[in-house]
């Protein structure tokens, strides 16, 4: 079963690697199909706050714990896990520069004048007697 034993230590203090994050939480997964809801919770929550695979684990066993308890204190601690997760999932989202951002909305209207032209060219091919 899933124990805090098994859980590898990191190379960084208080970082989850990737590997580590993918295999804990598809164990917890395998807990929740067999309903044991306790234990997948035990196992994702140490990392909730810095992993955003355990965060999302661990926030969408607690909403569906919320949806099939209808408890008000369930569904009230399940959203504002979920806004914690969310805050968590943001901060490893990656950040473009000013100068990719500008670059990537460039290459966007140049794709979609691209396109416009193409269906333009269509039209009169298709169109014309």
């Amino acid at each position: 079963m899933c124990t805090q034993s098994m859980r590898r230590p990191t190379g960084k203090a208080g970082k989850m690697d990737l590997k580590t994050s993918i295999e804990e939480c598809s164990m917890a997964l395998n807990l929740v199909l067999n309903n044991k809801f306790s234990e997948a919770l035990d196992l994702l929550k140490p990392w909730w706050k810095d992993s955003m695979y355990h965060a999302l684990g661990y926030s969408s066993i607690l909403v569906m714990q919320a949806a099939m308890t209808f408890e008000h204190r369930d569904i009230q601690t399940a959203m504002a896990v979920i806004k914690e997760a969310l805050t968590t999932c943001q901060r490893f989202r990656k950040r473009n520069s000013v100068v990719e951002s500008i670059s990537s909305l460039v290459i966007k209207q140049s794709n979609d004048r691209l396109r416009e032209g193409e269906c333009c060219l269509s039209v009169g091919l298709t169109t014309s007697d």
